[in-house]
């Protein structure tokens, strides 16, 4: 079970690589919607690096790897709940429709899914390093010799009623965000650009499902010890980070995107003027076609 752990996570790792490389070549993609897949994408690689690096550290460096696991695994959850929220904002009244997508919008939203989780674990910390019981919050390795947080009580408190509430947000914010959707009479002149947006909600509602479907899981292995509950568990959480590259890169419009690169880069080499004739005498030309 350790190893399919290990093969699933690092699958997802390698894929959201790819996915954060791909927005960084492609301005295109680094809308406000890729902006905020590309935060969400840096904290879940983040936490499943630490995922896997939490069974083979010990010490202080445990508790180290503890505190950053809990902090990256809430900023995850926390980034889904600002597009689930910005999905709201879009479609959910005509009060709300005045969406902003500028660069300030963006850095109050990042503010907003790091700065919450980081108070949270910053008052565990201090409360963890002021008590005179190590088992308080318990920061460091646990029974089952992994860097997590001890106390099992306290676990479900600073962690999973956390993630419950983001993710029943979220479907809250998708329910008003698909309502409003269905019940907006398109005009003639907004059809295109409706579309277009309705694409984006599509793509948002398959995160949000898809992590929410998911935990559910992560719920039920934690209090139901049965095998195949495990396994699905382990399966469909480990490879998030591919659902998202399938989802989100593996699509028409990225690929032609990929494909229009190559051809401008390949059209665009060319062999330096000087010394051209000395290359040809010394030895066979080179084409566009031997390319790296």
């Amino acid at each position: 079970m350790q190893i399919l752990t290990v093969v699933m996570i690092a699958v997802s790792i390698i894929c959201l690589l790819a996915l954060i490389l791909m927005h960084c070549v492609f301005s295109s993609l680094r809308t406000l919607h890729g902006k905020n897949l590309m935060a969400f994408s840096t904290s879940l690689l983040t936490a499943q690096i630490l995922f896997l690096l939490a069974s083979y550290i010990a010490g202080t460096l445990c508790v180290i790897i503890a505190i950053s696991q809990h902090y990256f695994w809430l900023c995850s959850f926390m980034w889904t709940s600002v597009m689930a929220f910005d999905l709201a904002s879009k479609f959910g009244a005509k009060t709300m429709m005045t969406y902003k997508t500028s660069t300030f919008h963006f850095r109050k939203t990042f503010i907003v899914a790091h700065g919450l989780p980081l108070i949270l674990v910053v008052s565990c910390v201090v409360v963890d390093s002021i008590s005179s019981t190590r088992d308080t919050v318990g920061y460091g390795t646990g029974s089952g010799g992994y860097c997590w947080i001890e106390n099992p009580m306290v676990s479900l408190f600073v962690f999973g009623i956390p993630i419950a509430l983001c993710l029943i947000f979220n479907m809250i914010c998708f329910g008003i965000s698909l309502h409003g959707l269905h019940g907006t009479k398109l005009s003639a002149k907004t059809v295109r650009s409706k579309k277009q947006e309705r694409n984006y909600c599509i793509i948002y509602t398959k995160i949000s499902i898809l992590l929410g479907g998911t935990w559910i899981f992560g719920f039920l292995s934690a209090v139901i010890n049965i095998k195949p509950i495990l396994y699905m568990n382990i399966c469909l959480n480990g490879l998030q980070g591919f659902f998202l590259f399938l989802g989100f890169i593996l699509n028409a419009r990225v690929i032609r995107m990929f494909r229009k690169q190559r051809m401008t880069t390949s059209s665009t080499i060319s062999l330096p003027s000087s010394g051209l004739t000395d290359i040809t005498r010394s030895g066979p030309s080179m084409t566009t076609d031997q390319r790296f």
